[in-house]
């Protein structure tokens, strides 16, 4: 079951959506088995899935004396080996703190070399990379050049999940490196700190207690269209499952179809309308209770929505910035942007420096034609 779609727009390859939506490329063609070895047939409106079932991690194993350098963009082995399960002799350049035990494949970085490229080139993901090379920190801003990190080391599902975190229905993990926070999980993931906690009930309300060393879940289900966040109150999800009720659930967990119903509005009177695999509320603040959210820290547009309308991240405005290089960095559309900042006119000639617009991250998913599509709260 695919939980969300991108529609292709003129110009996009297979390789700009996997950078963009962080997924490896054994994903994008698993979840959408019709894309061809070359990535030529992508169709300008068609939607894709990027966001489906889980995918094991394969990784590449090289033969002892095997190296690689990246040429031109383009991956070279100097040497031509069989392949082997074994994992290859530490080269003397490695980097201090990258895992050598079980890595099968380094890499030297080269000049101009980013993450970015290097995840690519080797079909890892950036999460993949920090696992097995711990020192690179969260921006991947202090890769030395001529220093071997490792691009193949043992699969990273292998770290222990926290506990309270959800073990089944979710399709990533990540785990937590020294130094993380909620907000570098968020960007990293594009996703939102109420996702974090929806899909991590143990996660505290100031991300205190996340634990290097142990697995969160970043790719879980989507809650239901109407269902309260957890910072609106929210302390347990349930995942529905094929041949639920309502009254299997309240009975599950011991609360009435009120609790039910208020903690999740858009289930109707007689629950005709509970979705397998999404996420709905059982358990929270009692119905008719209210909840504060902390507003923002910057000043805000003067049309700007306020945290309490809706708006769960904002962006400081900074010199050379314009609307396209904002929407794109958060993955959203311009007409969403002006719609969460109605006092930005529709040129985008009048953003201010030092004032943050409105990032709504608070969304709802609305099925449409098996499309999953994300859009503000009303």
């Amino acid at each position: 079951m695919c939980l969300q779609y991108y529609t292709v727009q003129p110009g996009d390859t297979c390789l700009g959506i996997e950078v963009v939506f962080s997924v490896r490329d054994e994903e994008l063609r698993s979840w959408n088995p019709e894309i061809d070895e070359n990535c030529a047939n992508l169709q300008v409106g068609l939607s894709y899935c990027i966001f489906g079932p889980y995918v094991p991690y394969t990784p590449t194993i090289t033969a002892p004396g095997t190296t690689t350098t990246i040429t031109s963009g383009s991956m070279m082995s100097t040497t031509t080996s069989s392949s082997t399960s074994a994992a290859v002799p530490v080269p003397t350049n490695v980097a201090s703190g990258t895992v050598t035990d079980g890595c099968t494949q380094y890499y030297t970085v080269q000049s101009g070399d980013t993450c970015t490229v290097i995840d690519t080139e080797f079909s890892i993901s950036l999460s993949d990379f920090r696992a097995w090379n711990p020192e690179v920190n969260a921006q991947c801003t202090n890769i030395a050049l001529g220093l071997a990190y490792c691009v193949s080391g043992p699969p990273p599902s292998s770290s222990p999940i926290a506990p309270g975190t959800i073990t089944t229905d979710c399709s990533s993990y990540y785990t937590v490196q020294a130094g993380d926070t909620c907000q570098v999980i968020e960007d990293q993931y594009s996703i939102s700190f109420d996702q974090i906690r929806q899909w991590n009930p143990e996660v505290d309300a100031n991300c205190g207690n996340i634990q290097p060393g142990l697995g969160y879940c970043v790719a879980g289900p989507p809650a239901g269209t109407g269902t309260i966040t957890p910072s609106q109150g929210c302390t347990a999800y349930y995942t529905v499952q094929q041949g639920d009720s309502c009254p299997v659930i309240e009975s599950l967990f011991e609360i009435s179809f009120s609790q039910l119903q208020a903690w999740n509005p858009e289930i109707n009177a007689d629950c005709s309308n509970i979705i397998a695999g999404v996420q709905y509320c059982v358990a929270g603040a009692p119905p008719g209770s209210t909840t504060t959210t902390s507003s923002a820290m910057a000043p805000t547009g003067s049309g700007t929505l306020t945290p309490g309308e809706g708006c769960k991240k904002y962006y400081t405005v900074m010199s050379g910035d314009n609307c396209s290089v904002i929407a794109q960095e958060f993955g959203i559309t311009l007409a969403q942007f002006i719609q969460w900042n109605p006092e930005i006119d529709s040129q985008c000639t009048n953003l201010q420096l030092g004032v943050e617009p409105d990032f709504s991250e608070a969304t709802r998913y609305l099925c449409c034609e098996q499309e999953l599509l994300i859009a503000q709260l009303s």
